[in-house]
């Protein structure tokens, strides 16, 4: 027997073989979107007026915690190729984020813009100016996201839609000073809500299954082709 024949044999490794497949970087959606879910829910429970006397300090917190949240999604969307996704979880983080800020500031008077000095005419005035200009700077940037995004599946779309109809009914239950009667612009800004949270709820829904290895669910066709 030759030496050769004793050999073991010897597997050549393929100089055309292509590099390993990426790690699969998951679907964002499965944390931002309860992340708005949640934060749009306690906006319209504050809306609605339910516990007056504490829920706007709820809020705060929430929208703190939810923003940061939001901010961690959008960044995960963008590194997965997602920057459509990761654009519009920074969006909903920035509006949580300036929201409790501007609050807190306002009633703690960080801004000057309610001294204690102040009358409360002149109290309710500031709170008008300021919470207006607030809501009417987040509705016009919210008409261009919702135009921008016809594209987006339906049920994405309708979220997008129903918040910005919420900055829009406060935005105009501030300027008729009807918002602390809690009139039917306020209304309508919670009713928004709920269908912000409903769309929201679904698109959680169908992200999370087919992350957890369910059949694929629609989401709706686009307004736009």
């Amino acid at each position: 027997m030759s030496a050769d024949a004793a050999a073991p044999p010897v597997h050549e490794t393929s100089s055309s073989a292509g590099p390993a497949p990426a790690p699969d970087p998951g679907n964002p959606a499965v944390l931002g979107v309860p992340c708005a879910v949640i934060g749009v829910a306690s906006l319209g429970l504050f809306l609605f007026g339910y516990a007056p006397n504490g829920s706007a300090g709820a809020v705060v917190p929430l929208f703190l915690a939810l923003g940061v949240g939001l901010f961690i999604a959008g960044r995960w969307a963008i590194g997965a190729g997602v920057a459509p996704l990761g654009g519009i979880f920074g969006v909903f983080g920035g509006f949580f984020w300036s929201f409790a800020l501007l609050y807190t500031g306002f009633v703690n008077d960080w801004f000057g813009t309610h001294p204690t000095s102040m009358t409360e005419t002149a109290s309710a005035a500031a709170l008008t100016d300021t919470f207006s200009v607030f809501t009417l700077a987040w509705a016009v940037g919210g008409v261009v996201l919702v135009l921008a995004t016809l594209r987006l599946p339906l049920a994405v779309w309708l979220v997008l839609l129903f918040s910005e109809l919420v900055f829009v009914f406060v935005f105009l239950a501030f300027i008729t000073g009807t918002f602390a009667d809690g009139g039917i612009l306020r209304v309508l800004a919670g009713v928004s809500c709920v269908g912000a949270v409903l769309a929201g709820g679904w698109v959680f829904y169908v992200a999370m299954s087919s992350s957890t290895g369910g059949p694929e669910i629609s989401l709706g066709p686009a307004l736009v082709g």
